[in-house]
């Protein structure tokens, strides 16, 4: 029951079995410590979550600007390539 408890703190719950509890006892109060410093463990992690995917977006959309300008430098090659090898037949 109290794996349970502490899983019903995913859903912002601190107690979530329904069961009724002594509010003044050493156990709930150690359960609520527990509770607001996951609470603070949590949001930590979703802010970094928010700043890892910015990071991302923005190293994807300098990928994509390199690969256009090697895609273009590509181009180039190849039609270097085809005017040698027309004057050259």
């Amino acid at each position: 029951k109290e794996e349970k408890a502490k899983k019903g703190g995913r859903k912002g719950k601190l107690m979530g079995d329904g069961l009724p509890r002594l509010l003044s006892g050493k156990r709930f109060y150690q359960k609520v410590i527990e509770f607001t410093e996951w609470q603070g463990q949590e949001e930590a992690r979703k802010e970094a979550q928010v700043d890892a995917r910015a990071v991302w977006k923005e190293a994807v959309k300098q990928w994509e600007e390199d690969e256009i300008v090697r895609k273009e430098a590509n181009k180039q090659i190849k039609a270097t390539h085809q005017e040698k090898l027309a004057t050259w037949e």
